[in-house]
């Protein structure tokens, strides 16, 4: 975030936070707080994001997961905070001020300090005293900023530009000369034409910052600040924080599975190479047979022996290499151990191989069910990949995830003729279904060949109208890696062909019979 993008969110932002009371505060990551608050008119959220990966400031109405006990931060600032009575930015400087009055009547002044690594949180008393800090760690208070004496003032700089000649580089001086600018303003400005001089461009820049015109916009990833609509900016900036704030940061749980899962393929690559290597295992026993065979024209010293290879047909000569240091015996004995490692290692192979494809489905599975809209759901998701050792997370906060059951996460909903239709969003929610409430006769659904939820329509036996299977057929399609195609193949079988693999990750079963039904994704489920 810049200068400019924090000046155009608080003059955005402000209005409906100006004497908001607050209702919680809550820290769903460690460098993550969310204040809760009421504005008179309707609930609003607040997110603070200041950590190293990035430093963000936006409203959301998603609810965030929280930690079973508040750490120790937001305790603080639970105890102080009542009332937000301003928020504002410091004239040069990334440092967002917010006043709030505590329940006793005493102030206290919240200091954002958006610096991109260095990004802090202080907490500051009536009399202007640090209290404490979000990360202590390297923590230093940042005071206002001063003009240098060769910097230049935005508000300025129209009339040094009449006065002086234009630098060599332009960018390279507005970025390190004028103050407040940033690189993505200082980019836009240098794009000068015969009709439009820099000194027209910064005059119309400058009046529009002024005047708080100023709007972000968005252009493929990049966000640039010119003159735009308010419908505009206001749907820009929503859309810049649900692209870069949500699911992003050190608790970004689909970057560590797609790390897993770089790490799995290249471990069943390494498995089928070596697989290709123990496949000669009949290859080394035909070859010690061989030379058992005729023994008697092997001796001490003989680096290869040439033999009569019986398993061709018509018989051919082949060499064999030999070991000069050792007896004949010990080089037949030698071919013989070669075939017994690669026999066993074909074994091996199979099992690892096995063993990683599963690991591979259960990891594709998550990926998946990450899309979740369910705070519960990815805490399940959590919980299971901290479990299996593939996310281990930095601090207590991320480790203490509150136990949710997965029974709490079953989604409901009821067919058009009343059966009742149950499905999971998570491997643990999916695998009570297949092993808990699946019955031998009920109806069970999955996208064929993909990751997916499990769904369940149950009927005990009784038949079932074709309508109603389409309809749960739907719901499977909708919550699978297929959603947005106009038809997905969904797998339909009855409970008692669903098995659990035996030591698989939560989730993973086996069919041994079933039909498919090609159907349209479901638009949206009323859940009951």
């Amino acid at each position: 975030m810049d200068y400019f993008f924090l000046d155009a969110l608080i003059r955005q932002i402000q209005p409906q936070l100006h004497g908001a009371l607050v209702n919680k505060i809550y820290q769903p990551q460690s460098d993550t707080l969310v204040f809760k608050m009421w504005n008179g008119r309707q609930e609003v959220r607040l997110v603070m994001r200041l950590g190293p990966a990035a430093a963000e400031l936006y409203l959301t109405d998603q609810n965030a997961r929280n930690p079973m006990r508040p750490p120790r931060f937001c305790q603080l600032l639970r105890a102080r905070l009542h009332r937000l009575e301003s928020i504002r930015l410091d004239p040069m400087d990334r440092i967002v001020r917010l006043h709030f009055n505590g329940k006793e009547g005493q102030s206290s002044t919240l200091v954002a300090t958006f610096f991109g690594r260095d990004a802090n949180l202080s907490l500051l008393n009536d009399e202007g005293q640090l209290v404490d800090v979000l990360h202590r760690q390297n923590a230093r208070f940042q005071e206002p900023s001063e003009l240098l004496a060769d910097q230049i003032a935005l508000i300025d700089l129209v009339q040094w530009l009449r006065d002086h000649e234009p630098p060599e580089s332009i960018q390279t001086f507005l970025s390190e000369r004028v103050v407040p600018m940033s690189r993505a303003v200082a980019s836009s400005l240098v794009t000068t034409t015969e009709q439009n001089p820099l000194i027209q461009q910064v005059g119309a820049f400058v009046t529009a910052w002024q005047q708080g015109q100023l709007k972000p916009r968005c252009r493929g990833k990049r966000l640039t600040m010119w003159l735009t609509g308010d419908d505009e900016a206001a749907s820009n900036l929503s859309r810049y924080a649900r692209e870069h704030g949500a699911g992003k940061g050190p608790d970004d749980l689909g970057r560590v599975v797609q790390k897993a899962l770089k790490r799995l393929y290249k471990r069943l690559a390494s498995i089928d190479a070596q697989w290709q290597e123990c496949e000669q295992a009949d290859l080394f026993r035909q070859q010690a047979d061989l030379l058992s065979a005729q023994r008697h024209l092997l001796k001490r010293g003989m680096t290869d022996v040439e033999v009569t290879d019986y398993y061709q047909d018509p018989p051919v000569m082949c060499r064999l290499k030999l070991d000069p240091a050792k007896a004949p015996q010990e080089n037949i004995d030698q071919y013989y151990k070669r075939y017994s490692k690669a026999k066993r290692g074909l074994d091996h192979c199979l099992r690892r191989h096995e063993q990683t494809e599963q690991e591979i489905a259960w990891l594709e599975e998550i990926t998946e069910q990450l899309e979740s809209d369910s705070a519960g759901d990815l805490d399940v998701i959590r919980q299971e990949l901290i479990e299996a050792g593939i996310y281990r997370p930095q601090n207590t906060l991320n480790r203490e995830t509150r136990r949710t059951s997965p029974a709490d996460l079953m989604r409901k909903t009821v067919s058009p003729a009343g059966w009742p239709v149950l499905w999971g969003r998570n491997n643990k929610t999916n695998d009570y279904l297949s092993k808990q409430m699946l019955k031998a006769n009920d109806l069970w659904f999955h996208a064929h060949l993909m990751p997916g939820s499990h769904v369940v329509l149950k009927c005990d036996g009784a038949d079932v109208a074709e309508e109603d299977v389409l309809f749960a057929a739907a719901i499977a399609a909708r919550f699978c890696r297929g959603k947005n195609s106009s038809k997905v193949e969904v797998m339909v079988a009855y409970g008692k062909h669903v098995k659990r693999v035996k030591n698989a990750p939560p989730g993973l079963v086996t069919v041994d019979e079933f039909r498919t039904v090609m159907v349209a994704p479901a638009q949206e489920v009323k859940e009951a």
